[in-house]
């Protein structure tokens, strides 16, 4: 891998994708560079050179909201272990960047869950159903959708609580 070629072949287009996440010139090259570092630091890891472009993306929107995330110093809200997380915040554009990025994540840590979970965790979400009318939907008793529930959210909060920033 030929790794200045790499660079000047992805620079432009993670320049500009940071750079619409953190809208400065001189912090989106810092953190480009930061990308690039972090890129060459594990290319052993990349098995298919094929996918080295969304890799690199995905390193550069990482390392951006890590950056918006010591930037604020302040965390998403943590709202009933991410029951509510539909709820966004409207501060600023790297407040909402940043929140798109954790609701995917939150996304993604749901449909880790076990299936039974992610329908009880949908419902609640989706609908605003509560327990027993979840239990009455998925044909289930109500003390096995709460310790479901209650299962889920521990889940989520330990997968997801180490990302927030404390303020």
């Amino acid at each position: 891998m030929d790794y200045t070629n790499l660079y000047n072949l992805y620079y432009k287009k993670i320049y500009y994708q940071v750079h619409s996440m953190i809208r400065d010139h001189y912090l989106a090259e810092d953190i480009v560079q930061e990308t690039f570092i972090k890129a060459f630091e594990k290319a052993d890891s990349i098995l298919d050179e094929s996918k080295i472009g969304p890799w690199l993306m995905t390193i550069a929107k990482r390392t951006a909201v890590d950056f918006i995330r010591k930037e604020s110093r302040q965390g998403c809200e943590f709202v009933e272990d991410l029951i509510n997380y539909k709820e966004e915040p409207k501060t600023s554009v790297e407040k909402e960047v940043e929140w798109e990025f954790f609701k995917n994540e939150i996304e993604c840590e749901i449909n880790n869950l076990r299936k039974e979970q992610q329908a009880i965790i949908h419902l609640k979400i989706n609908n605003g159903l509560k327990e027993k009318e979840i239990a009455s939907q998925l044909k289930m008793n109500p003390g096995t959708v709460k310790i479901n529930l209650y299962r889920a959210r521990k889940q989520l909060k330990s997968k997801l609580e180490p990302q927030l920033v404390i303020a």
